[in-house]
């Protein structure tokens, strides 16, 4: 079995909070990353969203998304808890990674006007599939990884 398909870590005391045997969640798209417990992959991952993480199950690695585990992504004030939260939106993001579902919490501090939630997802670096309400949003690694290959491949956008 090689390193990428284990590690001999799993099932230690999490180094995130020292919480014996409960490393059993590992990204591997994070560079030198260990295994951590739920709490903290969630916690550390709360500026990489898009990220997949691994669960060691004793036998095999299952592929989870931190959505399943219960992260929200907290949009405005830079990722940091609003005093005035607006409503939870599930958002369907498109990654270079794939395609995610989350859940998004606007911040509430700004007037509901029109088009202002997709102007502070624009800010964040997340484009709206549309202005009035948006429901999808790319990355900007998306739109940049497209714009490669229509240019080396000439592939349409309904081919990508």
């Amino acid at each position: 079995m090689c390193e990428r398909e284990s590690d001999s870590r799993f099932g230690s005391a999490c180094p995130g909070c020292t919480k014996p045997g409960a490393a059993n969640y590992k990204c591997f798209e994070c560079f030198q990353s260990t295994p951590l417990c739920k709490d903290c992959i969630v916690s550390a991952h709360a500026r990489f969203p898009f990220h997949d993480f691994d669960f060691w199950n004793d036998s095999h690695l299952s592929r989870f998304s931190l959505s399943s585990l219960g992260l929200e992504l907290l949009h405005g004030h830079d990722g940091s808890s609003c005093p005035f939260p607006g409503p939870k939106v599930n958002l369907t993001v498109v990654h270079s990674g794939g395609i995610r579902e989350l859940p998004v919490i606007h911040c509430g501090c700004t007037p509901a006007t029109k088009g202002a939630q997709a102007m502070s997802l624009w800010r964040s670096g997340l484009f709206p599939a549309n202005f009035d309400s948006p429901r999808t949003v790319f990355t900007a690694g998306v739109l940049r990884d497209f714009h490669l290959s229509t240019l080396t491949t000439k592939i349409t956008s309904s081919g990508y």
